[in-house]
């Protein structure tokens, strides 16, 4: 639970005030007050009565714990804790747990970070924060966490639209993300459940390079209506009735949810074929001392306990061992759940990386090759045709608030010495410049692009000057980049050589500017030794192109890991 300005919450669950306790003295013994040692004695029926006040009931030189979790399990950890202080009593050195929800990438700085704020016990809802700190630790890894509690992800969809389902068929990840059902997702740098969601999806779906070319497109789209975190998604669909889209969350978000809004109802659905899970690990973190170690031990029983296991499945959650399933609303059935593999880190990190190059907006230009060699003929169509495809699939599904611009390059192509002629100026896909709409206008000159075939492959002045018209207007809040094909090799004798292009490139290169050019080849008269080696000194990356279908994909995937550059 976190206040009003979003730093996390602190309580201790021991309760500074307990009942009085009461001693039985020697009966005639004079009523007397004992302010200052905490003790009231006071005539009862003819006899003493001490009765101790707050301060002296409260636990002698308590063993003071803390505990970071999240908010959703907070709940229970404070119950489960409240527990075990009941039971150690008041007696010297009993545990007093100061229990916190903070939100999970925070918990990892904590844990990692050495400091006194770190806790002595962390509940993350994902192992994968705990592989994520271990990362950071190095040799001073964590101890082997023990789950204490899981939900299954799920998609929360409005009730009647999940009575559809249950006609049609419970839909797929696929069709999740490909839009033909309704849906939405949290930022997954800041919600569990879109991360998982995100690692859901890879494991799911595969990775051939055709799935990951849909996958990559849809989290485009995904990406412009991801809300910053699960519960404004929640907060929408209170709103928005049976009209809201579907979005990940767990099993026990979706039961808490429910619990407050019967008027608008949602369902959780697990996507075919399967789906992941939020696991809550018991971290013990540090080298506690020996009394801190006793009472930390003792919660971790206790959560583990059958006792504790009932105040798991209380809170909505299922047990450590994944079994039952939290009471549902009036109207809601709990889903049936095949989970998929436990994401890795190196899973994590890819997922986090798509989704940070497609969060954020590009700046490219794309450079096209018209020499006359485009005319011949890869995998039955003209290249100059396979080429045309690929930039206008790209161009079609490219968000909104991209800036892309248009060239095409052969020798002499804008003029004796200009091998590269610029069609459409770099401007954003949804502006509208002298009554033409960007997108539109660059649709309209790729599909007119052949009528510039001719000449020579004049490569090296060609990528030299895209580097430089990029960096001429290097926008800090955008991903700079050169995207370029070619069917062949430099041949334009009166311009750059190779070393003297290498050369420019390196004397040009600003680590504060990063300008990836992007380089992809396709037929046989191409020298990717020499695509590979201009891409790597600008911090971009080369790909052949042995097929069509490998023009589309690698337009894709230029975009999806353009984030790294220019250090992949």
């Amino acid at each position: 639970m976190s206040g009003s300005n979003g730093a996390p919450t602190r309580r201790s669950t021991r309760h500074p005030q307990r009942s009085p306790r009461t001693l039985k003295v020697l009966a005639g013994a004079v009523p007397v007050v004992l302010v200052g040692a905490g003790l009231a004695l006071v005539a009862v029926n003819g006899g003493v009565k001490a009765t101790l006040d707050a301060s002296a009931a409260t636990c002698a030189d308590p063993t003071h714990v803390s505990v970071s979790t999240t908010r959703e399990f907070l709940p229970v950890l404070r119950k489960v804790a409240s527990g075990v202080e009941e039971a150690a009593g008041d007696r010297a050195g009993c545990p007093a747990f100061e229990v916190t929800a903070s939100a999970p990438a925070a918990a990892v700085s904590q844990v990692t970070g050495g400091g006194s704020d770190a806790p002595d016990v962390w509940v993350p809802d994902s192992s994968v924060w705990v592989q994520r700190a271990n990362a950071q630790l190095g040799g001073d890894s964590l101890p082997q966490p023990v789950t204490v509690a899981q939900s299954p992800l799920v998609v929360a969809v409005p009730q009647a639209r999940a009575a559809h389902y249950a006609g049609a068929g419970v839909p797929s990840w696929a069709q999740l993300l490909g839009g033909s059902v309704p849906a939405r997702m949290s930022d997954p740098g800041a919600s569990t459940a879109g991360l998982i969601a995100l690692t859901t999806v890879r494991s799911a779906l595969g990775s051939s390079p055709e799935v990951q070319q849909e996958v990559g497109g849809a989290m485009i789209k995904l990406s412009r209506t991801a809300a910053k975190s699960t519960d404004d998604l929640f907060t929408a669909a209170a709103s928005q009735g049976a009209g809201a889209p579907g979005f990940p969350a767990s099993e026990q978000q979706v039961l808490r949810y429910d619990a407050g809004h019967p008027e608008a109802l949602l369902v959780p659905v697990v996507p075919t074929p399967g789906t992941g899970r939020l696991d809550y690990p018991f971290v013990t973190v540090g080298q506690p001392k020996p009394a801190v170690a006793k009472a930390v031990l003792a919660l971790r029983n206790a959560l583990t306990s059958e006792s504790g296991q009932r105040a798991v499945r209380a809170a909505g959650f299922r047990t450590a061992d994944g079994q039952g399933g939290p009471t549902p609303t009036p109207g809601v059935t709990n889903p049936a759940v095949k989970l998929l593999p436990e994401p890795s880190l190196k899973d994590v990190d890819a997922a986090l990386q798509t989704w940070s190059a497609v969060s954020t907006e590009m700046r490219m230009l794309a450079v096209i090759d018209v020499s006359g060699s485009m005319t011949e003929q890869f995998g039955g169509l003209t290249r100059m045709a396979v080429a045309q495809g690929a930039t206008d699939t790209a161009l079609r599904f490219f968000p909104p608030r991209s800036q892309v611009g248009l060239w095409v390059f052969s020798t002499d192509k804008d003029g004796p010495g200009k091998d590269w002629k610029q069609l459409v100026p770099l401007g954003q896909l949804d502006q509208t410049v002298g009554g033409v709409n960007q997108r539109a206008a660059l649709l309209q000159a790729n599909a007119g692009i052949s009528s510039y075939i001719g000449g020579n492959t004049g490569l090296y002045d060609t990528i030299l000057a895209a580097y430089e018209r990029v960096k001429q207007n290097w926008d800090p809040n955008r991903i700079n980049s050169v995207v370029l094909l070619t069917d062949g090799q430099n041949d334009d004798t009166q311009g750059l050589n190779l070393d003297q292009l290498m050369a420019k490139l390196r004397a040009e290169a600003d680590p504060t500017k990063p300008v990836p050019v992007i380089t992809i080849g396709m037929g046989p008269g191409v020298d990717a030794s020499v695509l590979d080696q201009i891409s790597r000194a600008t911090g971009g990356k080369s790909y052949l192109a042995q097929k069509p279908d490998d023009i589309r994909k690698v337009f894709v995937e230029a975009l999806l890991q353009r984030s790294c550059r220019p250090n992949c």
